[in-house]
This record gives structure tokens, C-alpha cells and sequence, in this order.
């Protein structure tokens, strides 16, 4: 799962298979939320630019079965179930309890 927070990057370009890899996943849009200043989209902004920090997991990471980067967007994505993106099943780590 990518969070995209800025213009200059094309969040379905994916990620590194490992760390200075130049093969990458591919990179799948599943949900996009926008919005003005009153929005769902600018709570989700502000609540991951603020509450990012008391995230449990912060400095932890493991790939199966996490905490991991699936398990931070699941985190954020139930605090705003209005929002109706579900991440499909093989993203591994967001159900880790």
C-alpha cells in the first residue's frame, strides 16, 4: 500500500523488491480520496501528519506476518471506515494484531 502525499512521485510505480533493488512490484491503485479543507480527505492528511506519531508500531518492521507497512495503512484506514477502501488479501501484515 502506498500513502501518496506528494505530486512529485506516481504512487503505481511500486517498491523495491529489497533495499537498492531496481526490480520493483508493481504498484496497484485501490482507493483515492480528495477533498477541500472540510473534507475526508484532509482529516485522513491530518490525522497521519499527527497521530503518525503515537503509531504502536513506529519502530518496528517485519515483513511477515508485520508489523509492517500494510499494518500502518490498515491502522490508519480503521480509524476512517467511511472512506470504504479495504486493502485485498495478500497484503500481508494487515491483520497483525
Amino acid at each position: 500500500m502506498y500513502v501518496f502525499k506528494d505530486f512529485f512521485n506516481d504512487p503505481t510505480i511500486g517498491i523495491g523488491i529489497y533495499h537498492g533493488s531496481k526490480k520493483k512490484w508493481k504498484g496497484t491503485l485501490i482507493g483515492s480520496i480528495t477533498g477541500d479543507e472540510n473534507s475526508l480527505a484532509r482529516e485522513m492528511h491530518d490525522f497521519i501528519n499527527t497521530e503518525s506519531l503515537n503509531y504502536r508500531y513506529k519502530n518496528i518492521y517485519k515483513v511477515y506476518p508485520g508489523p509492517n507497512s500494510n499494518t500502518y495503512i490498515q491502522w490508519i484506514l480503521n480509524k476512517f471506515p467511511e472512506s470504504k477502501i479495504t486493502l485485498p488479501w495478500n497484503c500481508f501484515g494487515k491483520n497483525y494484531k
